[in-house]
């Protein structure tokens, strides 16, 4: 069975708050990649300031600011709890798998489970918390190869009770758009099933969330948790007013629809196009004032020795004030 190389453990951002104000220096621990007038962060894992050092989300991959002609896109702010927050882009699996992670269920307290594009981690209690910081018992091993316009990640998690996995995610920047191409591997003796996404922590040119923001589907549905100032319109959700809290909807698919969401501000005229290859097992919109982030999740079950691929593409664009009622998005 084929497994990626084991390599030793290993973000790019551009900051603003108008396009001229002069970009910001870079956050602590990450590099920066560049492609015509787009510039992102990427957090180094091997960074020992790294901007996420928790057990949630894994070190790979992880965009944390986007600034397509002096203009920001994400959400990372430099004060935050390194072992709690995250920003930007940041890839997650299982947080609400049932069941929870794999080999979660059947590991005894204080046994050992695989949280894949993390590592070994302890179990504590009998149902898998994902806020709560975990016991990191074995860190997957990371190797990132850098590039001036990409990122090649590798990472490979020891085995725990039968689970292991090997997780490569390649970073490209383009002109104005970003994509993340991901592979899994299943190197265990047990077949598993896991759900990622990314957590999408959008906010443009530092603008708060409230009236402006859209997000739009290119599908019919029927939002759930609105309230506080998110309202449904067609295929649309606004913001009628800065949430007072935390904004939690749901969004169904329907079967066969594309995996894609618009999320635009129509005051700052700023949009990206968030595309996903792989159909969403759902979707969620959490918001609060400060940054909003529509969650497309992707169910993938792997027998011993199957991988799975999908890619995760962001275009930005500085000209999307308005609906353009003739596209889709």
């Amino acid at each position: 069975m084929k497994k990626f190389p084991p390599l030793l453990p290993v973000v790019a951002m551009i900051s603003t708050a108008a396009s001229q104000t002069p970009a910001p220096l870079p956050l602590p621990g990450t590099r920066v990649l560049a492609r015509g007038g787009l510039v992102v962060e990427v957090m180094d894992p091997a960074a020992p300031d790294r901007y996420h050092a928790g057990t949630r989300f894994s070190p790979v991959a992880n965009v944390l600011r986007a600034r397509l002609g002096g203009r920001e896109f994400l959400f990372a702010p430099p004060e935050h709890d390194p072992l709690r927050d995250n920003g930007g882009l940041a890839m997650e699996f299982d947080i609400q798998t049932p069941g929870g992670p794999p080999g979660f269920a059947e590991a005894g307290i204080g046994g050992g489970y695989l949280k894949i594009g993390v590592g070994t981690l302890r179990k504590r209690a009998e149902n898998y918390e994902f806020y709560t910081p975990q016991e990191l018992v074995e860190p997957a091993r990371t190797g990132v190869e850098w590039g001036t316009d990409r990122a090649v990640f590798r990472q490979v998690c020891a085995p725990v009770n039968g689970y292991a996995c090997a997780l490569m995610a390649e970073v490209l920047v383009g002109d104005a758009r970003v994509e993340v191409r991901c592979v899994l591997e299943n190197t265990g003796e047990k077949p598993f099933g896991t759900e990622q996404y990314a957590h999408n922590y959008f906010l443009f040119d530092g603008a708060p969330i409230g009236p402006g923001y859209q997000l739009k589907f290119p599908f019919e549905f029927e939002a759930g948790g609105l309230g506080d100032g998110a309202a449904q319109d067609g295929r649309k959700i606004v913001f009628t007013a800065a949430p007072a809290g935390a904004v939690n909807l749901r969004v169904a698919p329907p079967a066969g629809a594309p995996n894609m969401v618009a999320v635009r501000n129509t005051r700052t005229g700023q949009r990206v196009l968030a595309r996903v290859s792989r159909p969403a097992s759902r979707v969620a919109v959490h918001a609060t004032a400060r940054y909003l982030c529509p969650e497309q999740f992707v169910r993938i079950t792997l027998a011993p020795g199957e991988k799975a691929e999908w890619t995760r593409g962001y275009d930005f664009s500085n000209d999307a004030g308005a609906d353009r009622e003739h596209s889709t998005l």
